[in-house]
């Protein structure tokens, strides 16, 4: 385990299992997260809840895809539909050294809780879309120059 901070949409994990994917734009990652009962002022239950309410939102057929030619990402955010979320593509930051903040759009997770009530793990699907600092450091701008419309 990897004892450093990370965040995923506002919301901090205690951990992440294994080693730090690559963030590279367009790189699909499966990062692993942990959740435990810590001091901070929101449960641990809830916080994995709202992690993997991320994921739950995922449509069956996201539409993320990476140009052979531009070798950047594009994607059209949609939800399942009763999805939990009205978005999967969110911004995710950490303490890690020499990893960027980044944003990806959240294609499925998996919850791997072997202890409940002490431990939770979620591990979410994600296509890295850009570096956090490299003109997105809003939603907005990150979707001016990679979201596209039906």
């Amino acid at each position: 385990m990897t004892d450093t901070t990370w965040t995923i949409d506002g919301v901090t994990a205690d951990t992440l299992v294994g080693t730090t994917p690559n963030i590279q734009p367009g790189e699909e990652i499966s990062p692993t997260f942990v959740f435990l009962p810590s001091n901070q002022s929101t449960p641990f239950g809830a916080r994995a809840n709202s992690v993997r309410d991320i994921g739950a939102s995922a449509p069956q057929d996201a539409t993320v895809s990476v140009s052979p030619v531009t070798d950047k990402p594009s994607f059209v955010e949609s939800v399942r539909p009763g999805a939990p979320r009205s978005e999967v593509v969110v911004e995710f930051t950490t303490s890690v050294p020499d990893t960027p903040d980044f944003w990806a759009y959240v294609t499925g997770y998996e919850e791997e809780t072997e202890i409940p009530g002490i431990r939770r793990e979620i591990t979410l699907n994600a296509t890295v879309i850009d570096i956090v600092g490299t003109g997105t450091e809003t939603k907005s701008e990150l979707e001016s120059q990679y979201s596209k419309k039906l």
